[in-house]
């Protein structure tokens, strides 16, 4: 049984667009297309590696996993070959990144500061042009400032002075700690 899973395009870079890379091997590429017209799915014409490891994913996984919806229609929406929408949906599944059973969270004590009297949250990531947490700071912008003032939430990133930069001088200013990796 094959499962393919994706959190992100392979197609797209994180800024929507297209990677290239060619497949110079031509008796590969033809090889590939008689299996698609063995299974009757559309044959493109294209050498691009990433189209490829998508498209393949697509037509002969058992199971196609996508981490979050969004994803997954973001996927879905902007591939070439449209017709191959309908099979994905028959076997996908989405599944959010699983998570590690509880004891792994005790294995190392931290010294990280929490402020009990806050509800705390964290983000674990980077950012980039189209990942930011732009849905969360919509959400925290309306509320009340007697709630938020009850919230941190706790960011550890690569570009912490990046982010600082961007919440500087804003009513949310105080709500997050910004910290590296």
């Amino acid at each position: 049984k094959w499962t393919a899973e994706f959190s992100d395009p392979v197609i797209y870079n994180i800024h929507g667009q297209e990677r290239k890379g060619s497949i110079t091997n031509r008796a590969f590429l033809e090889g590939i297309k008689k299996e698609l017209y063995r299974v009757k799915a559309p044959i493109p014409e294209s050498d691009n590696i990433f189209f490829w490891c998508e498209y393949l994913s697509y037509v002969f996984a058992d199971v196609i996993l996508f981490t979050n919806e969004n994803q997954k229609d973001y996927m879905l929406n902007r591939f070439p070959v449209q017709e191959v929408k309908p099979l994905v949906l028959q076997k996908c599944i989405v599944s959010h990144h699983p998570v590690l059973p509880e004891m792994f969270y005790y294995i190392q004590e931290s010294n990280y500061p929490i402020n009990t009297s806050f509800v705390n949250l964290a983000y674990f990531g980077a950012f980039y042009q189209t990942r930011k947490l732009n849905e969360l700071i919509d959400a925290l912008g309306m509320l009340e400032q007697e709630e938020t003032d009850k919230i941190k939430i706790h960011v550890f990133t690569e570009n912490a002075d990046l982010f600082k930069k961007e919440i500087r001088g804003t009513e949310l200013e105080s709500v997050f700690q910004i910290n590296p990796y």
